[in-house]
């Protein structure tokens, strides 16, 4: 399929429930065409030096709202349905896991079991209501462990004109203190973050996003360790 074909057929492709996109692909199509625009002009991530202008927007925002744009997340307890959560764990049991990580970031197109957890409808509407536009699934992190990675910014993932990123950690069982620490800073999201358009700009050709991140030599460190902040 030529290159010209396949945007002519983006359109009707993005009319279904779900679509993917082939990496090869991903690079011919623009971001405005990955999610459609705003329904609401609330600006929730954003903080406004006039105190009258702040007020005035504050009173259209509700509770989880306000606190989101305040703090840049929001804890939702006992949200997902245990037998959708069970039905995940007794998945990850046939398939012998253990903790480790299902075959690839995007098992949930080939699992029901992680895209009915991703997906779920009370989700995507708490999402919707705190970006106030729909937002794509990228890809699941499905290891039962701790990364250990250290502090970042997702940012540098991403170029200029990329859209709103949100990420969800979702238990799937009772969390304390021995599960170990998963930190964030309240306030971080409106720091300043470097993108990827900015970071290239520092590296050698051979080490650019995205060839870098896609394609490199096994022992050689992807793009991401080089690059992040």
């Amino acid at each position: 399929m030529s290159e010209r074909r396949f945007a002519d057929q983006f359109d009707d492709l993005r009319k279904g429930d779900y679509y993917s996109i082939p990496d090869e692909r991903l690079g011919k199509i623009h971001y405005s065409k990955l999610a459609t625009p705003a329904k609401g002009n609330i600006y929730i991530m954003k903080r406004f030096d006039n105190n009258q202008i702040a007020a005035m927007l504050s009173k259209e925002l509700t509770d989880s709202q306000k606190y989101y744009r305040d703090n840049g997340y929001l804890i939702l307890r006992k949200f997902i349905p245990e037998s959708t959560i069970d039905a995940y764990l007794e998945l990850r049991e046939r398939l012998k896991l253990g903790q480790d990580s299902f075959k690839d970031d995007t098992s949930y197109v080939e699992h029901p079991e992680i895209l009915n957890i991703v997906s779920y409808k009370p989700l995507m509407d708490v999402i919707r209501e705190l970006h106030q536009c729909e937002m794509g699934l990228i890809f699941t992190l499905t290891g039962f462990q701790s990364t250990q990675r250290g502090w970042h910014q997702d940012a540098y993932l991403d170029p200029v004109e990329a859209l709103p990123r949100l990420a969800s950690w979702i238990a799937c069982g009772k969390v304390d203190e021995d599960c170990g620490p998963f930190e964030f800073i309240p306030g971080s999201q409106r720091w300043l973050a470097l993108n990827n358009n900015e970071i290239n700009k520092f590296l050698k050709p051979d080490y650019r996003w995205p060839d870098r991140h896609r394609i490199r030599k096994p022992d050689a460190p992807g793009w991401g360790r080089i690059a992040n902040p």
